[in-house]
């Protein structure tokens, strides 16, 4: 059997600085907290929108 020995880390950022990203891990954190809290905050809010409007909870969901 041959033995390969291997004397050069692998490509890449992470490998060359033996860290992980902190700067790039934030941030795609972040953005995808962002993201949700965007996508999911109307609809716990449709009552109150419902009530300042003047409308029904369906018709302030209703997209036009």
């Amino acid at each position: 059997m041959t033995q390969v020995q291997h004397t050069e880390a692998p490509a890449g950022p992470f490998f060359r600085s033996g860290r992980l990203p902190l700067a790039g891990l934030l941030a795609l954190a972040a953005g995808g907290f962002v993201t949700i809290m965007l996508e999911t905050m109307p609809a716990g809010i449709r009552p109150a929108i419902s009530g300042g409007l003047g409308v029904s909870e369906a018709s302030a969901a209703a997209r036009r």
